[in-house]
């Protein structure tokens, strides 16, 4: 067998082909779930006022806002949504709302009834 040479083949594997051979070529939704499944990620109300606020000005794309702030566009646009519904409450003014009574104004009527039932139980001493 003259003029055969051994050759020697590499082989190396591409993104997503070691999924294919661990399941034998079934879809990555068959394959092993990973033991550590990703933590829901918790926004706080200051970045999601932000990110609104970005999306409200219609400067950037919500894909270019996704990929600024690492947020999927669907997410962007439901707090786009909730923004504008809760501007007008930012509005509103303050004496349409009412405030909590204060400690004294809880306290003065409590006191009046203390005096008055005093008063009625000394009487009701000297009475009887």
């Amino acid at each position: 067998m003259a003029g055969l040479a051994y050759v020697e083949l590499k082989w190396t594997l591409k993104i997503g082909q070691d999924d294919k051979l661990r399941t034998g070529g079934a879809s990555k939704r068959t394959a092993e779930v990973s033991p550590m499944p990703n933590k829901r990620k918790r926004h706080t109300p200051e970045f999601k006022a932000k990110v609104s606020l970005d999306a409200i000005k219609g400067m950037k794309t919500a894909s270019e806002l996704a990929s600024q702030y690492q947020v999927h566009p669907v997410q962007i646009s439901t707090w786009e949504k909730q923004a504008i519904e809760h501007l007008p409450e930012a509005f509103k003014r303050s004496g349409s709302t009412p405030q909590p009574p204060t400690e004294q104004a809880l306290t003065a009527p409590l006191y009046e009834e203390i005096g008055r039932l005093k008063m009625e139980l000394d009487w009701l001493k000297k009475v009887g």
